[in-house]
């Protein structure tokens, strides 16, 4: 077993490394915690850093935490423990392994060869109940405000409005927001959308977006009317340079710090109203995703004076396969397999298949969708 995470050559993304940090940094902070020195640490060790996670004791809720996030970690450890043995800084470190057996989507089963004591990663029935509606989105979006303020609010509405990764968000610069004139063109020109580009983005390559007009039009607004406040306080209590970051902290004692992942997971973590499944950033990706073909999708059957529930499953496949060109292109992802996916979930609300157990579970299986 490699402790090479990705293949030979390959340059990983900028957000994929600081993923990678911040995994190894949780690792290095419980082992500290638990006096385990670093030179002598044993598989052993990385199964009970694993538990500790499963149980909520090594978690900064308290809470369980969930089989992917735990299995990541680990081996991120690992591999930094056969890292360090490899170039002679502590003995060699050679995980336990294991041989399973894998059934993929097709039926066919495969032996694969894996970390022993890795956590089941599959979610309860309770978990793959699909995604919230319109109306608990925005009642969610509304308590973050009341709760966690104007600014995390208007920072997770871009990812469910727009579609950014989380750390794409956290990483807008505010040059990158559509300007008063950009937004006027729009409006005058009956557009429902306006340009953006992101520039810090996975792969580290630009990539141009669309912002509803009246949602640009409030960020806008809260730039050129709150931003500079915040920036102001910030200069004055640090002594730093103004941050360049788009969204900024308005809460007391830390305004203008630039809003990190870690916070806006935590505004993912409040209740969304009516709804009981898992809500994350990741989740609030495809939830933008889904609303952008839905409504393509229904703009289509209304030209035909019907519903989307009128329309036979196929045309609904073919519909959702005609836009997902450009859906991936404001993802910044392609993977055709996932317009599938997106597909039987429009399906699946507006003529009741019951393909749950499958496209639900699969939103979080395409990765970086």
């Amino acid at each position: 077993m490699s402790f090479e995470r990705s293949p030979k050559m390959r340059v990983l993304a900028t957000t994929s490394i600081i993923g990678t940090g911040d995994s190894l940094v949780n690792f290095l902070s419980w082992a500290n915690v638990q006096g385990i020195g670093l030179s002598n640490a044993v598989y052993d060790d990385i199964l009970l850093y694993q538990d500790d996670m499963q149980s909520g004791q090594w978690s900064k809720a308290g809470m369980p935490l969930s089989g992917r996030t735990i299995n990541a970690r680990g081996s991120a450890a690992c591999s930094y423990l056969m890292w360090s043995g490899h170039i002679g800084i502590r003995a060699p470190f050679v995980p336990t392994l294991t041989t399973v057996t894998v059934k993929t989507r097709n039926g066919n089963t495969h032996k694969k060869t894996v970390r022993a004591g890795l956590k089941k990663a599959k979610r309860s029935q309770r978990e793959r109940i699909g995604l919230p509606r319109e109306t608990w989105v925005d009642d969610w979006l509304s308590q973050i405000e009341r709760r966690r303020g104007k600014s995390k609010m208007l920072a997770c509405r871009l990812i469910v409005d727009v579609g950014p990764r989380i750390a794409e968000a956290c990483g807008a610069s505010v040059e990158c927001w559509p300007s008063t004139e950009e937004i006027q063109e729009a409006r005058q020109y009956g557009d429902r959308h306006v340009d953006m580009v992101l520039e810090f983005t996975k792969g580290n390559a630009p990539r141009t977006v669309l912002v509803d007009v009246e949602f640009a039009d409030i960020v806008r607004n809260w730039i050129d009317s709150e931003r500079p406040k915040l920036v102001d306080a910030y200069v004055r209590r640090t002594e730093q340079p103004p941050p360049e970051g788009l969204f900024l902290s308005d809460a007391a004692g830390f305004e203008g710090t630039p809003i990190s992942k870690s916070r806006l997971y935590e505004c993912f973590r409040l209740v969304v109203p009516g709804y009981a499944g898992r809500w994350y950033p990741h989740k609030g990706r495809h939830y933008f995703t889904c609303m952008y073909l839905l409504k393509r999708v229904q703009s289509s059957a209304l030209l035909h004076g019907k519903s989307v529930a009128e329309m036979p499953a196929d045309w609904v496949r073919s519909q959702v396969a005609s836009h997902w060109d450009t859906a991936s292109e404001l993802l910044g992802h392609s993977n055709p397999a996932t317009t599938r996916i997106y597909a039987r979930w429009i399906v699946t609300i507006h003529q009741g298949y019951d393909a749950s157990e499958s496209w639900s579970a699969q939103f979080d299986e395409e990765g970086d969708a």
